[in-house]
């Protein structure tokens, strides 16, 4: 037997206004909860309050900041910018450790940091670096991935060189390289180097390729520190990866010396990419989140 239909619509109806009246009153309320928030920020004892709390907060970061004065006593640093500038330059990179994390960094990183930090105040780049691992070695979630050779490491590059490394390890993106040789044809067949470690640079401002005759030394240098790893003879596959070295200033100008009846030049494709040690470096000094990982393309072996 079957209802009244007038009665099941008006009991449908009803649920929907009943529905529709509670949907309203719990948006009356978030208006209301919100209005009164912003009310009660607005009153002196909610002022007060947060100014306590923000007083005690920096009261903390300043006490904290404390533990690196015996480590510049110890090492004689007394220069200006450690009694006007260092506490401001460390408390934003401090304030962003939870406060149950941050440690006392142990003097064999944070002496010589702090003494490499103090021959680097004109080198913003390098000044960054000693910053941001003095901040990585106060963080009991970081500290066991500070390696002290990290400071020495920092002592030996250029701030030119810091700008170059933030993308192959800022990213963990294998990058494309090129070593141009010479290959001779007659009277005896063979080959030999003429420009290694040729890169993709470009200036920012002009977009235009950019030299510098120091490209292959920084490249070096980074081998040597153990920081990158440089292979030939194995390349990217994406297409396109390596169409740019042909159209290099120095490849054509080698080209315009070295190509004749018995000699050609041609440019022999690579790989550079960070090592896991580089990786860790980066993520110490704050050339990206520890949490950021970037698959690299795949790279296929050669015989050319």
């Amino acid at each position: 037997m079957t209802g009244d239909p007038i009665i099941g619509a008006a009991g449908v109806i009803a649920g929907k206004i009943v529905k529709g009246a509670a949907q309203d009153i719990r948006e009356t309320e978030q208006t209301i909860n919100k209005e009164l928030v912003a009310a009660a920020k607005e009153t002196e004892t909610f002022k007060q309050a947060a100014n306590t709390r923000a007083k005690r907060i920096a009261v903390k970061e300043a006490l904290f900041l404390q533990l690196f004065r015996p480590i510049r006593g110890l090492i004689g640093l007394s220069a200006e910018y450690f009694e006007n500038n260092f506490d401001e330059d460390m408390r934003e990179r401090i304030a962003a450790i939870p406060e149950k994390h941050r440690v006392a960094p142990k003097p064999i990183i944070a002496a010589p940091a702090m003494q490499g930090l103090a021959f680097s105040l004109d080198e913003p780049d390098l000044k960054k670096l000693y910053l941001d691992l003095l901040a990585s070695a106060s963080d009991d979630r970081q500290i066991n991935r500070v390696h002290p050779s990290f400071v020495e490491i920092i002592r030996q590059l250029t701030g030119k060189e810091v700008e170059l490394l933030e993308y192959p390890l800022g990213t963990g993106t294998s990058v494309p390289v090129a070593r141009i040789r010479r290959k001779l044809t007659s009277p005896a067949s063979g080959w030999s180097i003429l420009r290694t470690h040729l890169l993709p640079l470009t200036d920012s401002e002009t977009g235009l390729d950019a030299e510098n005759e120091l490209d292959a030394t920084y490249v070096d240098n980074w081998i040597r520190l153990g920081l990158i790893e440089v292979t030939y003879g194995t390349f990217l596959t994406r297409e396109g990866a390596y169409d740019w070295v042909e159209n290099r200033p120095e490849f054509k100008q080698l080209q315009s010396l070295y190509t004749n009846e018995s000699s050609a030049v041609e440019a022999e494709h690579g790989i550079l990419r960070s090592t896991d040690f580089g990786s860790s470096f980066a993520d110490a000094v704050g050339m990206r989140p520890a949490s950021s990982r970037t698959t690299t393309e795949s790279p296929t072996d050669s015989s050319e």
